[in-house]
């Protein structure tokens, strides 16, 4: 908006300025001249009459008395209007009255010899209460927007502040990159590094941000990381009080051997990484588990199955290097148990417990029939007896009390463990009363045996290449995501000296909270696999 130089002294003295300070501002601007530069040269020099000088300190000043006193002519009821240098926003009940409001501006303006700019004159519809109608200027139709800025600000027709938190959270993180190596420096002191986070983090997402509107879903990207979860078990439950920002759940009876859409779920994924800034996304397939189940781990169909997946695999690498993500992208597939074929009559004599003891004069709950695992509470006083009557009942079975249990199963300090566990040997399914179990192939039993053994696999710009890892314990890649994600693990029973081995030279070695100084994002896919073909 160019303003005429007698329009700036007219309001300068309105405003109430002192004569000599209009004067000297009219000395600065009296028989100012410039010349304009292009690509074939300049022109000659001439009079500039008009608009304020371009890069003075006071120009945003002087620019801000002529536009209050225009707004003190055409205001009615306050606060109508909201000004920040040239934007002016006008805020009324209805489409008449922005009509009428918008047009007491232009001509407002017009008649101090400026005017408004239509191509820039756009407006937006809060929760569409009035329909579908248009707004007009001079029987021109102004242009609707969804959203718009406003003192740097996104503002929605919808009323939510979703895309500015985005925008806050992106410039948060643009922040930590910029500092992640003076962040990530062990021989930088906590005081140091608190001080650049909050001039150069902190700043960033919360300039100028004194109050906005936010859902708990907005609420979590603004304290920690974006993440999602695509029919990861559990993936939909709350933890301490929080959600994942995006989740879907595997629905009751959804087939699982639809390899279209194993892609389109990589598809899926890679979009929540390229155009929604996910940091962490959990995947999971339950194949070829349901085969496994289904025939038995030692089939043709399953080894079919087996290989359907690692084109799966290979499908995902591709499709990481397509979106460009190889550089910044963590990748982890893994599993939590591996597969073993069940044993029947009459190649064996099965465990059948009923045979042992009596259900309804000795126990007074079980868990059992669902595999080579299972648990007894014994009615009160009786806890020996069953013991004893099924510690050597089968050559297959091993029974344990709770104080008993061994140390590697990681389950004797679980409230919820009854008096009684029970172990078949591997392939020993242990069935209560009657023999009716039919899966071919089934997984729950000993820890240590190498059927029930699962895979680990990563590659990211974290992890180093070609490097086999010594065996661990699954719970230790809890700390390892925390490590690559940048967040304080909670209480585990994992370690991450366990896989420490496995990342890459210029990742921090210690067990601090600080996001690896490449990656910007972590996705595991979690699959069942006893071999990867």
């Amino acid at each position: 908006m160019t303003v005429p130089r007698k329009e700036l002294w007219y309001c300068m003295r309105k405003s109430g300025v002192a004569e000599k300070y209009v004067r000297v501002v009219q000395d600065m601007y009296e028989r100012s001249r410039t010349v304009v530069r292009c690509a074939v040269g300049q022109t000659e020099e001439f009079n500039v009459e008009v608009g304020l000088h371009q890069g003075s300190a006071l120009s945003p000043f002087l620019f801000a008395i002529v536009m209050d006193q225009l707004s003190e002519e055409v205001r009615q009821e306050s606060p109508w209007t909201m000004m920040f240098a040239d934007d002016i926003v006008i805020c009324s009940e209805s489409r008449e009255q922005v009509e009428e409001n918008l047009e007491r501006w232009r001509f407002a303006l017009e008649r101090r010899g400026m005017k408004v700019s239509r191509s820039k004159t756009e407006y937006m519809c809060v929760n569409e209460r009035e329909g579908s109608g248009t707004v007009r200027l001079q029987g021109e139709e102004v242009k609707k927007v969804q959203e718009f800025k406003y003192l740097g600000s996104t503002v929605q027709s919808n009323g939510e502040c979703g895309k500015e938190v985005k925008k806050r959270v992106q410039a948060g993180w643009n922040g930590w990159r910029k500092v992640s190596g003076v962040l990530c420096d062990q021989k930088i002191s906590a005081r140091i590094k608190g001080k650049v986070y909050r001039t150069v983090v902190r700043a960033a997402m919360l300039y100028g941000l004194e109050t906005v509107s936010l859902r708990k879903r907005q609420e979590s990207e603004l304290e920690g990381l974006k993440t999602a979860s695509y029919f990861y078990p559990g993936g939909g439950v709350n933890y301490s009080g929080q959600a994942v920002n995006r989740f879907l759940v595997q629905r009751e009876g959804h087939p699982s051997d639809n390899v279209t859409e194993w892609w389109e779920k990589i598809d899926t994924v890679m979009e929540w990484f390229t155009k929604e800034n996910f940091d962490f996304v959990t995947l999971y397939y339950s194949e070829p588990d349901n085969v496994g189940h289904r025939v038995g781990p030692e089939t043709e169909e399953r080894k079919k199955m087996v290989e359907q997946i690692d084109h799966l695999i290979g499908y995902l690498k591709e499709s990481i290097q397509k979106n460009k993500l190889s550089d910044n992208l963590n990748v982890i597939i893994t599993s939590d148990h591996g597969m073993t074929t069940i044993k029947k009559n009459p190649e064996v004599k099965e465990i059948k417990l009923s045979e042992y003891i009596s259900f309804l004069k000795q126990t007074h709950f079980d868990i059992l029939d669902y595999g080579g695992f299972g648990m007894i509470r014994p009615r009160n006083g009786k806890v020996q007896e069953v013991y004893d009557q099924l510690k050597n009942a089968h050559p297959n079975l091993t029974v344990y009390k709770k104080e008993e249990i061994p140390e590697n199963f990681h389950i004797a300090k679980n409230s919820r463990i009854q008096d009684l566990v029970l172990f078949g040997d591997l392939g020993f399914n242990l069935n209560s009363r009657i023999l009716f179990y039919v899966n071919k192939g089934d997984h729950g039993f000993n820890n240590q045996e190498m059927d029930m053994k699962t895979i680990f696999r990563a590659f990211g710009p974290d992890f180093r290449k070609n490097f086999l890892a010594e065996p661990f314990d699954s719970v230790s890649i809890y700390p390892l995501m925390c490590k690559l994600l940048g967040v304080d693990p909670a209480p585990h029973n994992g370690s991450l000296s366990d896989t420490q081995a496995m990342l890459a030279d210029h990742t921090d070695p210690g067990g601090h909270a600080g996001r690896t100084q490449t990656s910007l994002g972590l996705l595991v896919v979690m699959v069942f696999m006893l071999l990867l073909l």
